[in-house]
């Protein structure tokens, strides 16, 4: 719930990457190193009815959660026009 906004449980299908994820050992670098921090990558169309914006984290940093230890940073980099989006 902290990675969408509105908090949302509500989850497209993401049972087969939850399931690669889980047998390959990764972890999401950012949510270990950002535990209790709610940042997006993704930012939706307001909605019809209310006109809020949903946001997401849809971006992941992960690896093998042997190397977590040595992972001493990951940040998501916004407002960066040196860097090509593929979405806002």
């Amino acid at each position: 719930a902290l990675d969408r906004y509105p908090p949302s449980h509500a989850h497209i299908n993401t049972n087969a990457f939850s399931t690669l994820v889980d047998e390959l050992s990764l972890l999401d670098v950012w949510r270990c190193l950002h535990e209790n921090e709610s940042q997006f990558t993704w930012c939706g169309n307001p909605d019809s009815n209310t006109g809020e914006l949903h946001y997401s984290r849809i971006d992941l940093a992960l690896a093998d959660y042997k190397l977590l230890e040595k992972i001493t940073t990951c940040e998501i980099l916004k407002d960066r026009p040196d860097i090509a989006l593929d979405h806002r």
